[in-house]
């Protein structure tokens, strides 16, 4: 069941219908930021995989940014993943960028593996 503004047209998207729309899911976004519960995040973290595997480059870059600007962990297991590495190796973040660039340069003078 869709609820409309009673003001709005079931038909057509107005711009005062999308502004208004999107003002509605910011304030509902808040109270579900305030009210989270390891279901909502589950939730939540199905919602981004969704997103993650049918975004084009720049939108998975927009919604991967955070992982890499707030952990130490994910990032470099994310590379770890990418490279085909074992998980068990402590590699610093400049080990894993350059085997990333040796391989997409075919460059075999620095090998991790």
């Amino acid at each position: 069941m869709q609820l409309l503004n009673p003001w709005q047209k079931e038909t057509t998207m107005t711009e005062h219908g999308i502004t208004y729309e999107i003002a509605l899911r910011k304030r509902l976004l808040a109270r579900i930021v305030q009210y989270r519960s390891v279901e909502v995040l589950r939730i939540a973290s199905d919602a981004l995989s969704d997103l993650l595997c049918d975004a084009a480059d720049e939108m998975a870059h927009e919604l991967l940014e955070p992982i890499f600007d707030y952990s130490d962990f994910w990032p470099d297991q994310l590379a770890k993943q990418v490279l085909g590495l074992d998980d068990d190796p402590v590699y610093t973040s400049d080990e894993l960028l350059a085997e990333c660039e040796r391989r997409e340069t075919g460059n075999p003078e620095v090998r991790l593996l």
